[in-house]
């Protein structure tokens, strides 16, 4: 509705998941309902403290089609967003000719670029079927794709906590080149996630330098 409305859902949310759920820990982060990422809405998760969110491509808000997550714009503060680009429904299987062949390719893209790769379903009930004749069939193509990106080599597995504490590690890094052509890097907060989180690499020169915290 409004940014009102949305700053009152974000920390009633909040608190309701901190208080019910306490083996969950403080909650950090969202997930945009329907990928809807009105300016006033993401601004409204940030001053209830949120550090990020999961948004995606159905509504395309164009400032959110992001090709590399990161920090989000036209917010007045440091907040995190990664963009889930596969929705992997029934519907969709049956259109590509019960085929996986374009979830495989566009993990193989991802893959290429270094990029962080999401897909997401929705657990088979009568509320929530996109599309999928039967339980089987949902677990059978979930198990081929995961097949596949098994096959690819040593892939990360995170859950979406470890992927935006990675996001946001990242996002706090400052790299610059000194006189001599070396890299400096420093952090811009002390507020750091490192646990779950793979080390930083840099590309400079034709090398990729490990970064250490």
């Amino acid at each position: 509705m409004d940014y009102a409305a949305a700053l009152q859902e974000a920390k009633d949310s909040k608190a309701w998941l901190e208080a019910n759920l306490p083996e969950a820990g403080t909650i950090n982060y969202a997930v945009s309902p329907f990928h809807q990422n009105p300016p006033y809405a993401v601004q409204a998760l940030a001053d209830a403290d949120y550090m990020g969110f999961v948004g995606g491509i159905i509504h395309n808000d164009p400032e959110y089609l992001l090709g590399r997550s990161g920090q989000v714009p036209l917010c007045d503060k440091p907040l995190i967003s990664h963009s889930q680009q596969c929705m992997l429904h029934g519907d969709c299987y049956h259109r590509y000719g019960n085929s996986m062949e374009p979830y495989c390719e566009s993990f193989a893209h991802h893959f290429k670029a270094g990029l962080l790769f999401g897909y997401l379903d929705h657990p088979f009930s009568a509320a929530y079927q996109y599309g999928w004749d039967t339980e089987a069939e949902r677990l059978s193509a979930h198990k081929d794709f995961l097949t596949f990106i098994q096959s690819q080599g040593d892939i990360w597995f995170p859950n979406l906590v470890q992927c935006l504490d990675f996001v946001r590690k990242r996002s706090l890094l400052n790299i610059a080149v000194d006189e001599t052509q070396s890299l400096r890097v420093q952090w811009q907060s002390t507020q750091v996630p490192m646990q779950a989180t793979p080390p930083l690499q840099v590309g400079w020169r034709g090398e990729t330098i490990p970064i250490s915290a």
